[in-house]
């Protein structure tokens, strides 16, 4: 019966009978085979899809046992049990795609073990382990190798962050020949049930690789993700917040626990930011650009740097939070290139839920807010975009390349001037 084997296990197994072989519970038809001269031996019984006939092949000896007789060295190696499991998934793929391997010269095997070491950095820590050439593993880091030069860089991290939590755990060593229809729809289905709303970046990130592959990996023909429809329905956000809203919003800032998080609100309520820019704002983007002091938000949605003036409470929370860093480092807390927001803002969400009452309430609801209210206040439709930093359409990014900086320091200071208003009320309540 097999029984899933450690390294502890192995090291210590012996026999008084000519052989035995112990099939691991991870590798089907494989396992070990342990003789009374103290060899221990890696092997997997299979039928060859070439011939039909039923064949065993040896991988390796473990180090706790010695090398059988008459095997060439560079044909039978030392292995430890992971490495047994990998090269077991590698022929096991080999067996898939129609071909026999241990009918093929020993260097001709076309998969091979890629080391975490041979990747690039920022995928080192998603593939710890490294990947298998010809599994869905090897697709993903392939492919995105390829899309960091191609994707924005918030689109790129977003793409990362998804395949890391729901892709590569449990699909990393499936060869890609056994990847099916059938194993999206279980992932998608598995998805919908654990955060529904990651059901469409999810399915998106691993037709993309497939796509990538079709052109570029051999062996890959098909795209599974075709076809497979998102049951989901799209989440549609409409909150923002009124003027007497707002003026709860000024009363909850200073009873928060946490006071880096409430500047870190009021600024994006001022600014109009991105959630994920005012967290990981630091010092140095704090800059001065022909004579005036701006704030420099790098790696936007949109790709490009974004210059927001530093005006009303942006200069006031900016600069007195730098002068707190001493001028250098993060302004509130260290960013995580994985996580648009860090632990600290997401406890402070829930707090300023509780102190507020506001119902149904989340921080990117701050920049839907203050759009809102721009065109309250008369703002024009382009300069209102403007300030939110949105794509133009796409003739007017190639045409019309003004950014509208006179226009945008007016409209946030009209909106400054009533956030102050509201401010002053909340505080004239409060006493």
């Amino acid at each position: 019966m097999p029984e899933k084997l450690t390294e502890k296990r192995i090291r210590s197994l012996k026999t008084t009978q000519a052989q035995v072989e112990i099939l691991h519970s991870l590798t089907p038809s494989a396992g070990i085979r342990v003789t009374k001269d103290g060899r221990k031996t890696f092997f997997l019984i299979y039928r060859s899809p070439e011939t039909g006939k039923q064949k065993r092949h040896s991988f390796g000896y473990h180090p706790s046992g010695r090398k059988g007789p008459g095997r060439a060295p560079e044909t039978l190696l030392p292995m430890t049990l992971q490495e047994f499991e990998r090269a077991y998934e590698i022929f096991r793929g080999e067996l898939a795609k129609g071909r026999d391997p241990k009918g093929a010269p020993v260097h001709g095997l076309a998969p091979k073990w890629i080391g975490a070491e041979s990747l690039p950095e920022d995928l080192r820590e998603m593939f710890s382990e490294g990947v298998i050439e010809g599994t869905v593993g090897a697709l993903l880091a392939e492919y995105f190798a390829h899309a960091r030069s191609q994707l924005a860089p918030r689109s790129y991290k977003g793409y990362r962050a998804a395949a890391k939590t729901y892709l590569v755990s449990r699909y990393a060593k499936v060869p890609l020949a056994l990847f099916s229809e059938e194993d999206v729809r279980v992932l998608l289905s598995e998805v919908t049930k654990r955060a529904p709303q990651m059901v469409r970046e999810v399915k998106k990130v691993l037709s993309c690789a497939f796509t990538y592959g079709k052109a570029h990996v051999p062996g890959v023909k098909v795209n599974p993700c075709l076809g497979v429809p998102v049951t989901v329905p799209k989440g549609k956000r409409d909150r923002w917040l009124t003027e007497d809203e707002l003026v709860s919003f000024f009363q909850t800032l200073p009873k928060m626990d946490d006071q880096k998080a409430a500047d870190c609100y009021l600024l994006m309520l001022s600014s109009l930011c991105r959630p994920s820019e005012a967290a990981s704002a630091r010092a140095e983007d704090l800059i001065l650009m022909n004579g005036e002091r701006v704030w420099r938000i790098p790696d936007t949605k949109n790709g490009r740097d974004f210059l927001v003036p530093l005006q009303g409470p942006i200069a006031e929370i900016l600069l007195r939070r730098s002068m707190q860093v001493g001028g250098k480092g993060p302004l509130f807390w260290k960013y995580n290139a994985d996580r648009d927001y860090p632990d600290q803002l997401t406890d402070a969400n829930r707090n300023f839920r509780e102190l507020s009452g506001l119902e149904n309430v989340r921080p990117h609801d701050w920049r839907r807010t203050g759009r809102t209210h721009l065109s309250s206040l008369g703002v024009r439709e382009e300069v209102a975009e403007a300030v939110m930093n949105h794509c133009k359409e796409d003739l007017k990014r190639v045409y019309n390349l003004y950014e509208f900086w006179p226009e945008r320091k007016e409209a946030l200071r009209l909106w400054h001037e009533k956030l102050e208003r509201l401010r002053v009320e909340a505080m004239t309540k409060a006493a």
